[in-house]
């Protein structure tokens, strides 16, 4: 008896797992649902087209959402800092600095950039 091994039936590869399935199939599910611009927010429509896929408007979403809702957190954070300090110096007089070590390295390696590129310092002068 022969024996035929073929990973593929009808032009579907049968090698593909869940995860990469599911992933194919969300990418068609978004590019395929149609949203008329009177149902959208003025944000959001396209006036070339009259609407936009789902997957048009995640793109939207992920330009010009996204970062802000990133910057509002940080806002919420510091606004929650502040007040935190605020009743510390009213309660002692004093307060205590609350450290992000990955914020205060960022901010570190920001202003020695802010020098080199603003010609206070070398990037020699960072290696004594």
């Amino acid at each position: 008896m022969v024996q035929y091994k073929s990973n593929t039936t009808k032009g579907i590869d049968m090698t593909k797992n869940i995860e990469q399935l599911k992933a194919e199939l969300e990418a068609a599910t978004m590019e395929a649902i149609w949203i008329p611009n009177d149902l959208l927010p003025e944000r959001y429509q396209d006036d070339r087209e009259g609407g936009r896929t789902l997957d048009r408007i995640q793109e939207v979403y992920e330009r010009e959402v996204e970062p802000n809702l990133e910057y509002q957190r940080i806002q919420a954070e510091k606004a929650k800092r502040v007040a935190k300090y605020a009743a510390e110096y009213a309660e002692r007089g004093e307060f205590d600095y609350d450290v992000d070590p990955d914020m205060q390295y960022k901010n570190e390696q920001s202003f020695c950039n802010g020098l080199i590129r603003g010609g206070v310092l070398d990037a020699d002068d960072f290696m004594e």
